[in-house]
């Protein structure tokens, strides 16, 4: 394990609490090939690149996820993962210091699950992202508390799974809720959604495929979906 603190430094050797790194790439880095990376209480002002084959577990406090906020830029998302690594993210809070940013992301045949996250909000910008034939998976609660242009996107023959329950805190607002498109696959047809969202719709375009919750459907005031090519069911 290596242990990540705003108060250290990425030249310890992060093995312990009482030398941590100071940022999440230092620790992603100093886990080898696979590991857990155990993120103290603070607000981490640059995102992680988790890359190259990868197995990393991430975790903040769990059971106080306002405790640890990841922030994210036009630049890095707060999470990305790509190139045939695997990771998994709980117990934190994600949030956005620019417009254009963009939360988790998995690419380029990687696997991302997440659980006990809070989602802050994202201007311009989207919460999560699977694309480039990836899969990313939501297995726990989840809360958003601000608004974005979407929550989840899955392009480019990739898979987002939403198999968990969502809170919408505040009355978020989205362009659009999820979008599908270039033959992915989100697949909500098991999501609880507590709350209602602003105006949003569901959006499936060239081929992919949206499935929805015939319990919950859409959770927005302005209900109502958009399709080019694609379906929703």
């Amino acid at each position: 394990n290596t242990f990540v603190a705003t108060s250290g430094l990425d030249t310890n050797d992060c093995l312990s609490s009482a030398s941590p790194c100071k940022t999440i790439q230092a620790g992603v880095d100093k886990t080898g090939g696979t590991g857990l990376v155990k993120l103290a209480a603070g607000i981490y002002t640059s995102g992680v690149n988790i890359a190259h084959f990868k197995d990393i577990s991430i975790e903040g406090v769990c059971g106080a996820n306002d405790a640890v906020v990841v922030y994210a830029t036009s630049a890095v998302p707060a999470f990305w993962v790509q190139d045939n690594s695997i990771a998994a993210i709980r117990c934190l809070r994600v949030a956005a210091v620019t417009t254009g940013a963009l939360g988790i992301v998995g690419r380029q045949f990687s696997v991302v699950d997440y659980l006990e996250i809070n989602f802050d909000h994202f201007p311009s910008g989207g919460h999560v992202s699977a694309t480039e034939m990836s899969k990313v998976n939501c297995s726990g609660a989840i809360v958003i508390y601000g608004s974005a242009v979407y929550h989840g996107n899955a392009s480019g023959m990739s898979t987002l799974s939403l198999p968990c329950q969502i809170s919408l805190a505040n009355n978020p607002s989205f362009t659009v809720l999820l979008i599908g498109s270039e033959n992915s696959f989100v697949g909500a047809g098991s999501t609880v959604w507590i709350g209602v969202a602003g105006g949003c719709q569901s959006y499936v375009m060239q081929t992919a495929l949206i499935r929805l919750n015939p319990s919950y459907g859409i959770p927005c005031n302005v209900a109502g979906a958009v399709y080019y090519g694609g379906q929703a069911y």
